[in-house]
């Protein structure tokens, strides 16, 4: 019997591999964006975080964010 956390893990390398991450990335670096924001729950905040970081590590003038998705109105969403 295997858990669903320990099938989960042993999956991540392949998955990976299958992201094109660098066809992303080349993407948004080809647009005009000043600012990219990441949002996620859970797990997937954790990978907004691991985005937010290589995209900040690639591009010089694009600002990058990664947020909770319950925080985001709170720092993004105009008042009025």
């Amino acid at each position: 019997m295997e858990y669903n956390m320990i099938k989960s893990i042993r999956e991540t390398p392949g998955i990976l591999k299958n992201l094109k991450i660098g066809e992303e990335v080349e993407r948004i670096l080809e647009n005009d964006f000043n600012r990219v924001i990441f949002i996620g729950c859970g797990s997937s905040y954790f990978s907004s975080l691991a985005g937010a970081y290589v995209l900040n590590k690639v591009s010089n003038n694009i600002q990058t964010f990664a947020l909770p998705a319950s925080e985001f109105m709170f720092h993004f969403v105009k008042k009025g």
